[in-house]
């Protein structure tokens, strides 16, 4: 078969794809995106954090409020540091005042 003769769209074109210096191009590309976008996050997620921190704690006093209503005493939440997780880490315990 002649040049002529060959159909204009063939599977293994050779001008078809990408080359190798595009694709590090658009790869260098994505890598800066995503390095401007980092630092923007950071702050969202940390102002998430502190809002969900902050349900936590508010749904653990009205189970301490609900629970000394109830029971007619005092109770109370005591922060305790987790052993084996981050300084960050609390948990909530409900406790009874002994009185």
């Amino acid at each position: 078969m002649s040049a002529a003769m060959k159909p204009k769209n063939q599977w293994f074109d050779k001008r078809s794809g990408m080359t190798l210096v595009e694709l590090l191009v658009v790869a260098a590309v994505l890598v800066a995106l995503l390095a401007v976008s980092v630092p923007v996050f950071k702050p969202m997620l940390e102002s998430r954090q502190t809002q969900n921190a902050a349900q936590v704690l508010a749904a653990a006093l009205q189970q301490a409020r609900i629970t000394a209503v109830k029971e007619q005493r005092t109770y109370g939440l005591a922060f305790i540091p987790f052993e084996t997780a981050p300084a960050t880490s609390l948990q909530l315990r409900l406790q009874k005042e002994n009185v």
